[in-house]
């Protein structure tokens, strides 16, 4: 784990840590929406992203495919970007539990 001290050096980190052409699934996240990650990795070019070919699969026909595609990646990102203790409590609470408890 590393604490780093905002969005913008959380991005510049994972681009240092994450090799070029990587495959990368991103874990769903509000901080990784928020801070630009997830674009990053997503929509820009420089990493072989899992999630989007998922989600553009044929879940009816390919749903085998997409799993294992979701379940095999060298590099998986998670994590959270928040001011303070409080505030990862709370986005713990209302963001988090509510995306471990329900039930697709």
């Amino acid at each position: 784990m590393e604490i780093l001290d905002d969005a913008a050096a959380a991005r510049i980190r994972v681009q240092e840590l994450i090799p070029e052409g990587a495959s990368v699934f991103t874990g769903t996240g509000e901080t990784l929406r928020l801070s630009g990650i997830e674009e990053d990795i997503n929509a820009g070019g420089r990493y072989d992203a899992v999630k989007p070919r998922g989600l553009a699969m044929d879940r009816a026909t390919q749903l085998r495919e997409i799993w294992r595609l979701m379940s095999t990646p060298d590099v998986i990102v998670a994590q959270k970007v928040v001011a303070d203790l409080p505030a990862a409590l709370r986005r713990a609470e209302e963001h988090c539990l509510p995306l471990e408890t329900t039930v697709p």
